[in-house]
């Protein structure tokens, strides 16, 4: 295995920091937590086949921290070709 240059003289940080990561699961947040979307919000969502589970905003595949996100990406898969053919 290659040798990865660092920037850090400590070894230890590194490895305490790489320990951090893997044992929440591979991701490390420090973003607040998501609120829950309003009913105004819930009515929007239904129109767009928008999710929230789970802290998160979900259309299709994708997940979103903002439901301004989901509803712009939603707008956009909209527009698109279903055929997969060009715009």
């Amino acid at each position: 295995m290659t040798k990865i240059h660092r920037k850090t003289s400590d070894e230890s940080l590194y490895d305490a920091a790489v320990d951090t990561f893997t044992s929440e699961g591979g991701f490390v947040s420090a973003a607040p937590p998501v609120e829950a979307p309003s009913d105004a919000d819930r009515k929007l969502m239904a129109l767009m086949t928008i999710h929230f589970e789970a802290g998160a905003y979900r259309f299709e595949t994708f997940r979103y921290d903002r439901l301004s996100d989901a509803v712009k990406y939603a707008e956009f898969a909209a527009q698109r070709p279903r055929d997969g053919g060009p715009l």
